[in-house]
């Protein structure tokens, strides 16, 4: 059996899937309350601010994360808890899946980014452009404006995620020119995150995570 307390910890936040027999996905948001030789302890899953009954023995996922990959244990359900603290236990798991094996986990993802920059000349600019991926160290940006991107420059972002104004500073790692569909140029530049905080790092992260459920839901991952 896996040390599961080499990878989780009392009050960690995880992500729950339960699977019914017909095959139907229902995902949750919830909490390591304890683990011992028993099992691992959530905390229950709530719809509608009613603690959900799951059927002992249905098959549950244990989704969590951190800076290098996203975990996924499986596992089934023990036993409801339904006291003073509403919990569920479930089994520990013979193994634990690993979905990405890099410093920070990079999916596709695109959304509107706004772009400034201090050019040679000193003149600030400021440029609109999509991002393609986007990852807890950096994102990968397409930009159709003619504009020059020495390596190492210093680049200030501001993007949406979840209604929230992200504001990171980086670096051009690397950038090139490619054809689009249309055939026409388009600029692709690599950002690395160099001033951001942990909790941006965590919610660029989570929508991550959520972004690979997606995809895995359509077949795409």
């Amino acid at each position: 059996m896996i040390k599961i307390k080499d990878f989780l910890k009392v009050n960690q936040l995880v992500n729950i899937e339960v699977i019914s027999d017909e095959k139907k996905v229902e995902r949750y948001a919830s909490r390591i309350e304890n683990i011992n030789e028993i099992g691992i302890f959530l905390a229950a899953p709530i719809k509608n601010r009613v603690p959900v009954f799951i059927l002992p023995g249905t098959k549950i996922k244990v989704c969590f994360w951190n800076r290098t990959a996203i975990f996924i244990l499986h596992t089934y359900l023990k036993e409801n808890i339904f006291d003073v603290l509403q919990q569920i236990l479930v089994a520990h798991p013979e193994t634990i899946e690993r979905i990405e094996n890099r410093e920070f986990v990079r999916v596709n993802y695109a959304m509107e980014v706004s772009l400034s920059y201090v050019n040679h000349e000193g003149d600030l600019k400021k440029t609109a452009c999509q991002s393609r991926d986007l990852s807890g160290g950096g994102v990968l940006l397409v930009i159709t404006n003619p504009i020059l991107f020495p390596k190492e420059t210093t680049v200030h972002l501001e993007f949406m995620l979840k209604d929230i104004l992200i504001e990171v500073t980086g670096i051009v790692i690397w950038n090139k020119w490619e054809l689009d569909s249309n055939g026409m140029k388009q600029k692709i530049v690599g950002v690395r995150f160099t001033c951001i905080s942990e909790e941006q790092r965590k919610l660029i992260i989570n929508n991550i995570y959520l972004r690979q459920i997606e995809l895995r839901k359509k077949g795409l991952l």
